[in-house]
C-alpha cells in the first residue's frame, strides 16, 4: 500500500489525520481512474470495510471479529499465500458474507513491471480467484497504479468497472491514506504499536462518512508480524466506534448495491 512519510510518533499522526480531510476530494479529481469513494446517499450510513495482503495465519481471527461485530468486508487477497492449510479461510470468507478480490499473487510493486510481466501475473492470479468465486475487484498490490502497464489487463479479465457502466473509475483504492502500512506499527516495541494502531482508529473514526473506504492489513511475511498484530487492535476498535456511531461496515459488493445516483 501507499508508504507514509518517514515521520514518528505523534508527529506523524496529527500529519496524517490532517492529511485524511483533504485526501478523498484530492484524489478523486488527480486519479479518476481510482475508486475512493462508493456513491451513497448522505444518510446511508454505511462504509465499506477491505482488509488487505491475508491469507495469515491469523485471518481466523480476524473473521471472528468480524462476525462478532456483525460486520462485512472485501478481502484483497495475494493467491501465493494461499495453500492447503487455509483454503478453507477462503471459504468461511464467502460462506460469511465477504467478498474475496485480487491483490496480485505477491506483494510487490507491480506497476514497476513490464506490461507482459504484469499481465502474465495478474492472470495467473485471476485464474485461481476465477475458480473460487472471487468478486471482480482489483486493488493493485501496494496500492500504486499505473494505467498504461494495467489497463489492457483489467479490461480483458474483466475488472475494468467494478461500480458498472455508468463510473469509469477502475482501481479500488481508498478514500484515506492507509498509513499503518508504512512500517510504523512493526517496531519491537508492543506498547508503541498498540498506541499508534488505536490512534489509527480514532483518527479514522474522526474522518469516516458515508461510503467512505477503509483499509485494515491481514498478511505477516516479510517479517510483518508485529504490524498484523497491531492491525487487529486497531480494527477491534474501529469496529467497536463504528457500531456505536450507528454506521454500518459493509463488503464492496454490499455497498455498491446501495449506491445511490450521483447528481
Amino acid at each position: 500500500m501507499f508508504k507514509g512519510a518517514k515521520l514518528r510518533g505523534p508527529l506523524r499522526t496529527n500529519a496524517f489525520g490532517a492529511l485524511q480531510r483533504w485526501a478523498s476530494p484530492l484524489a478523486a479529481t488527480l486519479a479518476p481512474a481510482a475508486v475512493t469513494r462508493i456513491p451513497v446517499l448522505k444518510s446511508a450510513k454505511v462504509i465499506v470495510l477491505t482488509i488487505d495482503d491475508g491469507p495469515s495465519s491469523r485471518t481466523g481471527e480476524i473473521l471472528d471479529l468480524l462476525a462478532k461485530y456483525g460486520a462485512e468486508a472485501t478481502h484483497f487477497v495475494h493467491t501465493d499465500q494461499i495453500n492447503e492449510s487455509n483454503t478453507g479461510l477462503l471459504q468461511r470468507m464467502r460462506r460469511e458474507g465477504h467478498d474475496i478480490a485480487h491483490h496480485m499473487p505477491r506483494d510487490e510493486p507491480s506497476f514497476l513491471m513490464s506490461k507482459a510481466v504484469f499481465e502474465a501475473e495478474f492472470e495467473r492470479a485471476h485464474r485461481f480467484l476465477e475458480g473460487i468465486g472471487a468478486k471482480r475487484f482489483f486493488r493493485p498490490a501496494q496500492g500504486v497504479f499505473r494505467p498504461s502497464v494495467m489497463d489492457a489487463s483489467l479490461k480483458k479479465f474483466g475488472y475494468d468497472k467494478p461500480l458498472g457502466d455508468a463510473h469509469a473509475a477502475r482501481y479500488v483504492l481508498s478514500s484515506f491514506i492507509p498509513w499503518d502500512a508504512g512500517g510504523i506499527t512493526n517496531s519491537s516495541n508492543v506498547q508503541f504499536n498498540d498506541r499508534i494502531a488505536r490512534q489509527y482508529a480514532d483518527q479514522l473514526l474522526n474522518v469516516v462518512f458515508p461510503g467512505a473506504i477503509v483499509i485494515f492489513h491481514d498478511g505477516e511475511g516479510g517479517g510483518r508480524a508485529a504490524r498484523l498484530a497491531a492491525s487487529i487492535t486497531s480494527l477491534e476498535r474501529f469496529l467497536t466506534g463504528l457500531k456505536e456511531s450507528g454506521f454500518r461496515a459493509l463488503s464492496l459488493a454490499s455497498a455498491i448495491s446501495t449506491m445511490s445516483v450521483e447528481k
